[in-house]
């Protein structure tokens, strides 16, 4: 019986969690998927990547802690440096959404020094409750 009422506290105390986990934005359900993406992104490149974890879906948010994210994010060897919004292709609830990044990544190679990418990327992202919330490919 006691582990029974342990596994219920504990998913009673996931569900809390993801209950209680903001949006990011003050007006999510006003913007399109594309700019959720695009101040996503933009966040990342002022080197707020909290905004990006604010982001992700509630499913996700519950299983993946703030802490470690952010952490992982700023360690990452590339710093990003613009972000375009390309396009959505959306039906009710789901979007793909298409935007290009400007980053730049330290090579250290005798001679490579610092090269500047551009990537062209796809992002999922789903209406929840009326927000637009990302999830990664790591997570479908």
């Amino acid at each position: 019986m006691t582990t029974i009422r342990t596994v219920f506290a504990a998913c009673a105390a996931l569900l809390l969690a993801a209950c209680a986990t903001g949006g990011g934005s003050s007006k999510p359900s006003a913007q399109t998927a594309l700019e959720r993406a695009t101040e996503r992104w933009q966040g990342i490149i002022e080197g707020r990547p909290e905004v990006s974890w604010e982001m992700l879906t509630p499913g996700v948010r519950a299983t993946l802690e703030r802490e470690t994210y952010i952490r992982d994010w700023k360690q990452k060897p590339v710093i990003y440096t613009t972000v375009a919004p390309v396009d959505e292709i959306c039906d009710e609830d789901a979007c793909t959404v298409t935007i290009e990044v400007e980053y730049d990544v330290r090579i250290p190679l005798a001679g490579v020094g610092v090269q500047h990418v551009a990537a062209v990327l796809e992002e999922r992202w789903l209406r929840l409750d009326g927000a637009w919330y990302y999830l990664p490919d790591d997570f479908r």
